[in-house]
């Protein structure tokens, strides 16, 4: 956190509490401030650093890396006959009672994998 004499105590306890999880209109409410305040308060912070800025979401269309949900209907649709049988032959071996699920599974194993994780 900034502890420059420019930055108020008012204004770290703000960067703390947002810091902490609450939202700006939490915050206003708890420390009887308005919320354009708290907004303004957390502005600075994500500008000098002392809050991170949110990871932009790859779902929302406006950003730069934007990707299509799709769904498992389609993807179903895209395998083979073979293919399919040992997808759900895979996901009843390790418990999964859907395709949905045992593709998460896949998904998670991988994001530990790359993570060093597994």
């Amino acid at each position: 956190m900034n502890r420059g004499a420019n930055v108020k105590e008012q204004t770290k306890t703000i960067w703390k509490l947002n810091l902490q999880g609450e939202n700006s209109r939490e915050i206003a409410k708890r420390l009887g401030l308005t919320k354009t305040l708290v907004d303004s308060a957390i502005s600075r912070g994500k500008e000098s650093g002392d809050i991170p800025k949110p990871k932009s979401n790859p779902l929302l269309y406006n950003n730069s890396n934007y990707i299509k949900m799709g769904n498992i209907g389609w993807l179903i649709k895209q395998l083979d006959r073979d293919q399919l049988i040992w997808l759900a032959d895979e996901a009843h071996g390790i418990g999964c009672e859907t395709i949905a699920e045992m593709i998460l599974e896949i998904v998670r194993d991988a994001y530990e994998e790359t993570r060093g994780g597994i």
